[in-house]
């Protein structure tokens, strides 16, 4: 079952267009990939989208449970 979970991150100094360099590098993996992908990017939007990320996590397994969720 796909879950889907929302995260924001505010009030982050970074132009969108970097930000989206990344982010679209990881879009639509699953988590625990994307996050080795962003461990190993050397750019600073890699560290904001893994917290954000991370965050997003969290909080799909608080709404759906842990029976039914694949990590």
């Amino acid at each position: 079952m796909l879950v889907k979970a929302n995260a924001r991150l505010k009030y982050v100094s970074i132009p969108p267009r970097k930000m989206r360099l990344v982010a679209d590098v990881v879009k639509g993996m699953p988590v625990e990939k994307a996050l080795n992908i962003l461990n190993f990017t050397p750019k600073i939007a890699a560290h904001h989208i893994a917290k954000t990320l991370k965050s997003a996590a969290a909080n799909a397994l608080s709404v759906e449970g842990t029976d039914n969720l694949k990590p």
